[in-house]
C-alpha cells in the first residue's frame, strides 16, 4: 500500500499549476494516460486530488514543491476571518517574544475548557511571523474542535452509539502594528471566544468582536457585484407583498431586480448579509458580508498573500467608515461596539439593560462634541428602557418640580416628603414614592412641600437624571476599551436634554468632618467630646430614636408658620429628651443657629449654612442632607435600605443642581444618626467630588456628641449641675 499523503489543503487547480511547473508535459500525459491531442490541463481537472498527488509525490522535486504550495494555503477549508478592534496590547515586540514562548510550550501553553465545550484547547502552533508586509504579525493557532457522531460500523462494539471525536484545526490572527483593528482568520465561531480570550490571558493582547451595519456592508462591498442579499425589518412593517421579517434574495443580476430595488429603498428594512462577486479585494472567487460579529467569508481556497490582501482592505475599508460614522451618526457607531462588554460596579449589562446604556452613551458622545455640549437623549421608548433599567445602570433619576414660591425643587411625595422616584408602571413613566407607591401625574399635578400645587405636563418634561461614579467609570472604561479617549465631562439630563459638563477635582479637602469646620469646635467643642460613657449612650441613643428629620407637630408635617413659631421660642431639656424636636432643629441650637425642620426658599439641602475651615480659615457654604434614624444593621446600612436610597437622590439632586449653576455649595454633607456602610459614602463622595466639592458625613458617633453639646448647654442654662 502506497504511503502518500492523500489529503491537501491546497485546491485542485493549484496542484495541477504544480503539475505543470515540475514535470514535463511527456512525463504528465504518459503517467495520466492522455493523448497528444487532447487539452492536458483542462484534462487533470477530471482526476481526484489524491491522483494529482500520487505524480507530485513521486519525486524528490515534486515533495518539495509541494510542501511550499502547502505553506501557501494555511487552512484547511473555505476562508471565514472576523474583524476585531484591538482594545489594548503590549508592544508587538513583547507579544513576538510571547508567542515564542508559547510555541515552546506547545499544547501545555493553550487555553483549556470544559470537555462538553464545542472547543477544548486553544493554543499556539508555532512561532508568529511578519507577514509579506513587514507591519503585521502573524500568530499561528491550533484549536480542538468537538464533533459528535453515531458511530456505523455494523463490525464495531459501539455501533449506533453516540460518540465524539477532536479534529485539529487551524486558525490565524493578523495583528497590525499600531492598528486598532485586526483579524481571526480561519477558525469555526465557536473558536473565535477562546481564541479571544487566549490572546487576551495568555499574550495581553485585548480583542472584542464588532457589528457591522448596513452602510458599512455596503462600503465593504463598494465595487462589486451582489448576488444575494438577506434583510431583516424591525418593528411594523407596511409592504404588504413581503410580510416575513427576514427575507433573502437571490439572482446573477440581483442588482437590477425592483425587489431588490425596492427593499434597499425601504427604511423598515436593514440588509444584514449579503454575498458579492468581483470584488476589488479578491483574485478569484465572492465575498460574503454578515453584519453580526463583523463576519466575512469566501468559499474560495485562497494563499495566505490572498487572504492577506483581503484582509487589510477590509481592515482600511472598516476603519474609513467607522471614523465617518463617529462625527455622522453616533447612534449607529456605538452599535458596533455591542460586543465589548460593559460593567457597572462588577455586572455586567446585557440584553436591554446594555441597550439603555448604549442610548446614554450615545447622548453622551453627541453631547461632547456639540458646541454646546448638549444633545437630545432619545425617543419616549428610549427614556422608558433607561428608566426601567436606571439601578443597574447606577443612574440617579428623579423629578424636579417648578414651584411658584420655591423655584426649581425636588419632588417629593405630599404625604411623607420623601424624594421622588422614577418608576415604570403599566408601561408609562410615574413619580413614586419608597413609602407610600406610586402618584399620579398628567391630568394630575403634584404639590411641593410649601403646600403650593405644581401641574406637570407629561412626566419625561419633569424627570432629571445623573450619574452614580460606577456608570460614569463604565463610560470610562468602554471608551478606553473602543479607543475613544475620556474627554474627563460628566453628564446631567433635564427632561429630554443630556448635557455633559466638566469633571472638576475638589477645591479644596475631598472629605471633611464637622469637627473641620470653625462654629463646630469653638461653639460646640465637637473635637474635645471625647468617648460618650455607656449610660449616657444608651440615653442619647433612645433620643436618636424619636427625633425624626421633621417633626409631627399636629400628627403631620410642619407648615411654616409651625416653623416660624418653634424657632421663636426657647428649647427645653425636656423637649430635647422627649425626642419631640426635629434633628435640624437639634443641629442648630449645637452652634446657636436656627434650623428649621421646613426650610423653605431652600430645599436644596436640608441644612445650609455659612462657616469657616479651621485650618485655612476660607469661607465655606454647607449644605447637609438629614436622614431619621432607623434599625441598625450589623455591617451599617447599605444601598437595599430606603431612607439611603432617598439619600442618594437628594444628594444627586443637589450635585446636579450645582452643576447646572442653580445651587452655590461649597460642601455637601450627608447626616444620618445610624453606621453606614463603607461603600455607600464611598460612592457618595466620588458623586460630590465630581463637581469640586468636599463631602461631609455626620453618622451616629457625631450625633452622640451633638446631643452632649445640646444638652451640655441647656443644662448650663437651665444652672443645672
Amino acid at each position: 500500500m502506497s504511503d502518500t499523503p492523500m489529503a491537501s489543503r491546497a485546491p485542485k487547480r493549484a496542484l495541477a499549476q504544480l503539475i505543470f511547473d515540475t514535470f514535463a508535459l511527456e512525463e504528465v500525459q504518459a503517467h495520466f494516460h492522455i493523448g497528444v491531442d487532447t487539452d492536458a490541463r483542462q484534462r487533470l481537472c477530471d482526476f481526484t486530488k489524491a491522483q494529482l498527488l500520487e505524480l507530485i509525490h513521486s519525486t524528490p522535486a515534486g515533495q518539495e514543491a509541494f510542501r511550499e504550495l502547502e505553506s501557501r494555503y494555511p487552512l484547511t477549508g473555505t476562508v471565514t476571518f472576523y474583524v476585531v478592534l484591538v482594545s489594548t496590547r503590549r508592544a508587538l515586540q513583547d507579544v513576538v517574544d510571547r508567542v515564542s514562548h508559547l510555541a515552546e510550550l506547545e499544547r501545555n501553553g493553550g487555553e483549556f475548557y470544559d470537555e462538553r465545550r464545542a472547543v477544548r484547547a486553544v493554543y499556539v502552533a508555532s512561532a508568529g511571523t511578519y507577514t509579506s508586509r513587514p507591519d503585521v504579525f502573524e500568530i499561528p493557532l491550533n484549536y480542538e474542535r468537538r464533533f459528535e457522531y453515531m458511530v456505523g460500523d455494523p463490525t464495531a462494539d459501539t455501533y449506533g452509539q453516540q460518540a465524539v471525536l477532536y479534529l485539529l484545526q487551524h486558525a490565524y490572527v493578523w495583528l497590525v502594528e499600531g492598528g486598532e483593528y485586526g483579524i481571526v482568520c480561519g477558525p469555526d465561531y465557536v473558536a473565535v471566544r477562546p481564541i479571544l480570550e487566549l490572546l487576551g490571558r495568555q499574550l495581553g493582547v485585548r480583542a472584542n468582536l464588532l457589528n457591522f451595519d448596513e452602510q458599512t456592508i455596503v462600503n465593504l462591498a463598494e465595487g462589486a457585484l451582489p448576488k444575494s442579499a438577506t434583510f431583516s425589518g424591525f418593528g411594523e412593517v407596511d409592504d404588504a407583498a413581503i410580510d416575513a421579517k427576514t427575507i433573502t434574495l437571490y439572482d446573477p443580476q440581483l442588482s437590477d431586480r425592483r425587489g431588490y430595488r425596492s427593499l434597499v429603498d425601504n427604511s423598515a428594512r436593514h440588509q444584514t448579509a449579503g454575498f458579492y462577486a468581483d470584488h476589488p479585494g479578491l483574485m478569484v472567487g465572492g465575498l460574503g458580508i454578515s453584519s453580526r460579529f463583523g463576519r466575512i467569508w469566501t468559499p474560495r481556497r485562497l494563499t495566505k498573500t490572498q487572504l492577506l490582501t483581503l484582509a487589510l482592505d477590509v481592515i482600511e475599508r472598516t476603519r474609513a467608515e467607522f471614523a465617518r460614522q463617529r462625527a455622522d451618526s453616533p447612534s449607529v457607531w456605538v452599535e458596533h461596539f455591542y460586543h465589548v462588554q460593559v460593567k457597572v460596579e462588577g455586572r455586567e449589562l446585557t440584553a436591554q439593560s446594555r441597550r439603555a446604556f448604549d442610548v446614554l452613551l450615545t447622548a453622551y458622545v453627541r453631547a461632547c462634541g456639540d458646541e454646546h455640549h448638549q444633545a437630545n437623549l432619545g425617543s419616549q421608548a428610549q427614556i422608558t428602557a433607561i428608566i426601567e433599567h436606571q439601578e443597574v445602570l447606577q443612574l440617579q433619576v428623579g423629578f424636579e418640580l417648578e414651584c411658584a414660591n420655591c423655584g426649581r425643587v425636588l419632588g417629593r411625595c405630599p404625604a411623607c416628603d420623601s424624594a421622588l422616584q422614577a418608576e415604570l408602571h403599566d408601561g408609562d413613566v410615574a413619580p413614586v414614592c419608597l413609602r407610600c407607591g406610586p402618584l399620579g401625574i398628567g391630568g394630575d399635578a403634584l404639590a411641593c412641600t410649601c403646600g403650593e400645587v405644581v401641574p406637570v405636563p407629561d412626566a419625561v418634561s419633569a424627570l432629571w437624571m445623573f450619574p452614580e461614579p460606577p456608570l460614569l467609570a463604565a463610560i470610562r472604561v468602554f471608551l478606553e476599551e473602543i479607543n475613544e479617549p475620556f474627554p474627563d465631562l460628566t453628564f446631567y439630563v433635564d427632561g429630554n436634554l443630556l448635557t455633559a459638563v466638566p469633571l472638576l477635582q475638589p477645591r479644596r479637602a475631598e472629605r471633611i468632618a464637622l469637627e473641620d469646620l470653625r462654629s463646630w469646635r469653638v461653639v460646640a467643642h465637637l473635637h474635645q467630646r471625647g468617648h460618650i460613657g455607656d449610660t449616657r449612650r444608651r440615653k442619647f441613643i433612645h433620643i436618636l430614636n424619636l427625633a425624626r428629620e421633621k417633626c409631627d407637630v399636629n400628627h403631620c408635617h410642619p407648615t411654616r408658620e409651625d416653623c416660624r413659631r418653634c424657632l421663636q421660642r426657647d428649647i427645653g431639656l425636656a423637649e430635647i429628651n422627649s425626642g419631640r424636636i426635629c434633628l435640624a432643629r437639634v443641629m442648630g441650637l449645637a452652634i446657636n443657629q436656627q434650623f428649621d425642620g421646613i426650610h423653605h426658599g431652600h430645599e436644596d439641602a436640608d441644612v445650609i449654612f455659612g462657616d469657616f475651615e479651621q485650618h485655612s480659615g476660607r469661607e465655606t457654604r454647607v449644605g447637609i442632607h438629614l436622614k431619621s434614624r432607623t434599625t441598625p444593621r450589623a455591617q451599617g446600612l447599605g444601598r437595599s435600605v430606603d431612607c439611603i436610597k432617598g439619600l442618594y437622590t437628594q444628594v444627586c439632586y443637589s450635585v446636579y443642581q450645582v452643576a447646572r449653576g442653580y445651587l452655590d455649595l461649597d460642601t455637601i454633607g450627608i447626616s444620618v444618626p445610624n453606621t453606614l456602610m463603607c461603600d455607600v459614602l464611598a460612592s457618595l463622595q466620588q458623586a460630590v467630588n465630581s463637581q469640586g466639592l468636599s463631602f461631609l458625613t455626620v453618622d451616629e458617633a457625631d450625633w452622640l456628641k451633638i446631643l452632649d453639646s445640646v444638652i451640655e448647654h441647656l443644662s448650663f442654662a437651665a444652672g443645672d449641675d
